[in-house]
């Protein structure tokens, strides 16, 4: 018994000691932890690695960019016991035979990225492989068996490939295990023809693809997914959502989308993080049936109004975020007692002429708020009693010509103030109280810079001038 005892004891030990001196090519480095050993390869042979590793318990092994692979004419048995592989630039358009059977035992995670591989290559029995990263090839076809030996799957990254067919067949093994897709990068046109009926899918990713609408049919079934990503398509319409009461986030960025229809949230009432910037939209689409939502991003459209009580159903809404649209003029109306919530506003890049006086007293949450790069800004009417809590405010390139003592008095805890590329010429005694940490002056480009008062900050606080700002911020 003990004579058994020391000699599982002297196995383990070998187990997790790397190579001796020479065994692995001398591009590789091997370091050894507590759950096994960790090995780096570059421009090595893959033969030559896993020989020298034969029987050892490998934690993470990365091999990118091999010199050669076994081409599968001799026999070659290595087991060994791996639990985290890639290997990358390779130029593998197949797995050669016999590479992952002795290591499938332990497999849970597999990068084989950035190949050749135009099918889906044959992956042997990986009865516990639950991610699998093969983008980043020329992926054009899967078959029904592609993932019929993959049963515990949950990571699945099919991106950067020539995919124009969605493969719900082959898919079909995978609908108990299933939780992320991620299939961006390819030629898909359809997005209703993206099929995975009682699959538990939880995130998938469509991005970067040929769509053209979004109009999601109630076959789709996807009654647990939380993040949908098809930002970055050809989407000239955002028409229908049908019952994915469970979807989180949703980015429709980057797409051609001029109008979202009246409705078009109705039956995805748990949105909380919306994200359409970057498109055509004219109109800020009805939010009404987004209770959820938390944060919003409409930067780089053609918006040319908050509205009138625009956010009054959001009451959870704490990020707003409208930069570079056409915005010029903010009614006091704009903002209301049911925006309490929010906590971030950025108006910057617009064309905004007037705010008018309290627009943004009933935001008693607001701690940012970015109004630079606007055609004129009044701070009397920006600043107000409401507005305690700010803390960061941005209103560089706003034309400003003077700074007044009661300015900032309605912003107690200002601790950062950007007043860059502006032509200011005067500034009262009093504007900057002791409480400002960081005040961002630019000089102007005349004969003469404005005065700054002498005034008594606290130990903490700087005052710093700066050519002017030659970029818009963000």
């Amino acid at each position: 018994m003990r004579v058994g005892t020391l000699l599982l004891v002297i196995g383990v030990v070998f187990a997790y000691e790397c190579p001796k001196l020479n065994q692995l090519p001398d591009t590789c480095s091997c370091h050894e932890t507590v759950h096994g050993l960790v090995v780096d390869c570059q421009d090595a042979p893959i033969p030559t690695i896993f020989q020298a590793l034969k029987r050892k318990t490998v934690d993470i092994i990365r091999i990118v960019t091999c010199t050669e692979h076994s081409d599968g004419k001799k026999e070659t048995t290595f087991s060994m016991f791996v639990r985290n592989m890639t290997i990358q630039r390779c130029d593998f358009d197949r797995i050669p035979p016999n590479l992952l059977e002795d290591v499938g035992t332990r497999l849970r995670y597999l990068n084989i990225e950035r190949n050749n591989f135009t099918k889906f290559p044959h992956l042997g029995n990986l009865d516990i492989l639950d991610t699998l990263e093969i983008g980043n090839n020329n992926l054009t076809k899967l078959t029904p068996t592609t993932f019929a030996n993959l049963p515990r799957l949950k990571t699945l990254k099919m991106n950067n490939g020539s995919l124009t067919t969605f493969p719900t067949l082959a898919m079909k093994p995978l609908n108990g295990s299933l939780l992320i897709l991620d299939i961006s990068h390819n030629f898909f046109v359809d997005l209703s023809a993206i099929t995975l009926p009682r699959f538990q899918l939880q995130k998938l990713d469509v991005s970067y693809n040929l769509l053209t609408s979004v109009k999601i049919p109630g076959f789709w079934q996807m009654t647990s997914l939380q993040e949908l990503k098809l930002n970055n398509n050809k989407i000239t319409e955002a028409v229908t959502l049908h019952s994915i009461l469970t979807l989180k986030v949703l980015d429709l960025s980057g797409n051609q989308i001029s109008r979202i229809s009246h409705g078009f949230f109705n039956r995805a009432t748990a949105v909380e993080t919306l994200d359409v910037s970057s498109n055509t939209i004219v109109e800020i689409p009805n939010l009404t049936s987004l209770p959820n939502l938390t944060t919003i991003n409409l930067d780089n459209n053609k918006v040319d109004s908050l509205g009138e009580g625009t956010f009054d159903a959001n009451a959870k809404l704490s990020a707003i975020s409208c930069r570079s649209n056409r915005i010029s003029h903010i009614s006091a109306d704009t903002f209301t007692n049911a925006n309490n919530s929010i906590t971030v506003l950025f108006l910057n890049n617009n064309t905004i002429t007037t705010i008018e006086n309290g627009t943004f007293g009933m935001l008693h949450e607001l701690t940012e708020l970015g109004l630079s790069h606007n055609h004129q800004i009044e701070i009397s009417n920006v600043s107000h009693p409401g507005l305690k809590k700010v803390f960061r405010l941005d209103i560089g390139s706003t034309n400003l010509k003077t700074l007044r003592k009661n300015d900032f008095d309605g912003m107690v805890k200002l601790e950062w103030l950007d007043v860059r590329n502006n032509s200011i010429e005067r500034i009262e005694e009093g504007t900057f109280g002791e409480r400002m940490g960081t005040i961002l002056i630019s000089v102007a480009q005349k004969r003469h810079s404005p005065t700054i008062p002498n005034i008594p900050l606290s130990p903490t606080s700087t005052t710093t001038a700066l050519p002017p700002s030659t970029k818009q911020r963000p």
